[in-house]
């Protein structure tokens, strides 16, 4: 590759100082001779800004823009700050990155290589690639692409659990949509069809992001070859009443923001299926935690309330 197109890595942190840079270690051994990180302090009640500021400080391997936002602006609004900063750099490419990820050396060159062959993707119109995640150990699944279902409600993770070794895709493959773990986007696609909505706050704005690409002809692909390391649930305990909520209320608005009109009907039905669906749960002490998450994450959807959970 004689041209390397000049990549931005977006990361924002929340609280896990220690995890970011880990992240920002692990990228100090890539292979991709043109890249910069911008790091997004999204105003943590820790001494997360102080660390990474004294880390940055220290670091000569390559450069990193530490920006501390004053409120916590959720991971769309994190990232948006981190892409038009990246735009005053001249950036070709735009890469948004967890901070509970480890990268191998080579990932981010897999990618730029189906950037600039564009026959290893049929020359379709490239919208967003990703990377396959492995968790920590190396062997089991994080995410292999991500699939909506016919409705819109729901984004699952493609092959989250199996083992490695029964995954079968050898070439880069079409996906619904790519998990905003690590998303590499070109600055052509950003302005053709916007940054993401912050409306989410957390969870499916990378996937609204990936139909609204969609519908201005892109296809989204993983790269098999591409490979990093995922710790997972580093914002929202998994399970929480903040986890449950979000990926309730957020799934509802992807179909009412996204669909079609059979589509916004069938969502609006669900949700007060959803609703009424809790009333048993409140005699099951298993299930008695996903109640209230899920009341409130129903109501504020009918109330229309977008954001932050507050």
């Amino acid at each position: 590759m004689k041209n390397y197109p000049k990549v931005s890595i977006v990361i924002v942190n929340y609280k896990g100082f220690e995890d970011t840079i880990g992240c920002l270690e692990s990228i100090s051994g890539l292979d991709y001779p043109n890249f910069n990180v911008i790091v997004v302090e999204n105003n943590s009640p820790n001494e997360s800004f102080k660390e990474l500021k004294n880390y940055i400080e220290k670091n000569q391997k390559f450069s990193i823009k530490l920006i501390k936002s004053k409120e916590n602006l959720g991971f769309a609004g994190g990232c948006n700050l981190s892409i038009k900063e990246a735009r005053k750099l001249n950036t070709d490419y735009f890469l948004l990155l967890n901070p509970d990820t480890k990268v191998e050396p080579d990932f981010l060159k897999k990618l730029i290589e189906v950037v600039v062959k564009p026959e290893i993707i049929a020359n379709k119109k490239l919208g967003f690639l990703g990377p396959r995640i492995f968790y920590e150990n190396k062997e089991t699944t994080y995410s292999n692409g991500g699939l909506l279902n016919k409705f819109l409600t729901r984004g699952i993770l493609k092959d989250h659990g199996k083992n490695k070794k029964e995954l079968k895709e050898k070439k880069p493959f079409v996906t619904d949509y790519v998990t905003g773990t690590a998303l590499l986007v070109s600055k052509e696609v950003v302005t053709d069809i916007g940054l993401m909505r912050e409306d989410y706050f957390l969870y499916y704005e990378e996937a609204d992001w990936a139909i609204r690409a969609k519908k201005r002809g892109y296809s989204h692909f993983i790269i098999p070859d591409s490979i990093i390391y995922h710790k997972g649930y580093h914002s929202t305990t998994y399970l929480s009443f903040n986890y449950i909520y979000y990926l309730i209320r957020n799934g509802y608005y992807l179909a009412w923001w996204n669909g079609n009109i059979l589509q916004k009907v069938f969502v609006i039905f669900y949700s007060l299926y959803k609703f009424i669906k809790q009333f048993p749960k409140l005699f099951i002490p298993s299930k008695m935690k996903w109640a209230r998450p899920i009341w409130r994450a129903s109501w504020d959807f009918w109330r229309g309330k977008t954001g932050k959970l507050c």
